[in-house]
């Protein structure tokens, strides 16, 4: 019998880039980002072709892995992403990516989302927040707008440092949502069974679903987990093998350049 859904699809990557083997939960993956085109759209790695459209000329520059996407928010660069049910999860899921912003405190800057806030809250966003430039992350059920039952929203405990490589990650494990900084968990776990719900949502890098809130700097290596809620081990691998700069395929096992 046939794996459903993402975890099927995501299998694809699992068997065809064993240089990502040391992965937690690589079948899970739905998206992988990692940035290395020059210029132009960037490849979905997961195999699962959800390519990221280029909007308005993003550039590249040294990522903390290779080659990374680097945005100017003043000319609203960003990628665009096709909606896909794949990218609705509604259990369990997780999403990491490392960034780097030279802003001040006090300017919201979205990373990645697949999300409508017409009408009833749904779907997800993950962003750099102000006033203090903390991780943040609001998800809905689409029901309706009460906080707590219908939607929720998560702030990490730590201001993120100017123009220096960070890497977030949040999860949701069906019971709450967790923000992690640099492999550490940055929060007090906030409580949520509502799920997360979704209609036709804008899924894009760097920019919020009507435009505005542009990515002002570099983002490298984002991955979504479709169904699978990263244990603080996972996170800490994850964040572990992207510091050390490189994937290397060796047999059956990661190793470093």
């Amino acid at each position: 019998m046939g794996l459903p859904g993402s975890r099927r699809r995501g299998l694809i990557m699992a068997l065809t880039n064993s240089s990502y083997n040391a992965l937690p939960q690589l079948s899970s993956i739905e998206l992988f980002a990692r940035m290395e085109e020059a210029s132009g759209s960037r490849t979905d790695e997961s195999d699962n072709g959800h390519t990221l459209t280029d909007v308005n000329t993003v550039g590249s520059t040294t990522g903390k892995i290779g080659t990374c996407a680097t945005m100017v928010a003043a000319n609203q660069e960003g990628f665009s992403i096709t909606d896909d049910a794949t990218l609705k999860p509604t259990g369990n899921f997780s999403i990491a990516a490392w960034f780097k912003h030279p802003d001040p405190a006090g300017t919201t800057r979205f990373i990645f989302q697949s999300y409508n806030s017409a009408g009833n809250i749904n779907g997800f966003y993950f962003c750099i927040h102000d006033p203090n430039d903390n991780l943040y992350v609001k998800l809905g059920d689409f029901t309706g707008v009460t906080q707590g039952s219908d939607w929720e929203e998560i702030h990490g405990d730590t201001n993120c440092v100017d123009d220096t490589w960070t890497h977030g990650t949040f999860v949701y494990n069906g019971i709450d949502i967790r923000l992690y900084l640099n492999g550490s968990l940055d929060c007090t776990p906030v409580a949520y069974t509502a799920g997360v719900g979704y209609t036709t949502n804008t899924v894009n890098v760097g920019y919020y679903m009507a435009g505005g809130l542009h990515f002002n700097g570099e983002i490298d290596e984002l991955i979504l987990w479709n169904g699978a809620a990263l244990t603080a081990p996972e996170v800490t691998t994850v964040y572990d093998i992207q510091t050390l700069g490189a994937y290397k395929k060796s047999s059956s096992f990661l190793m470093f350049l």
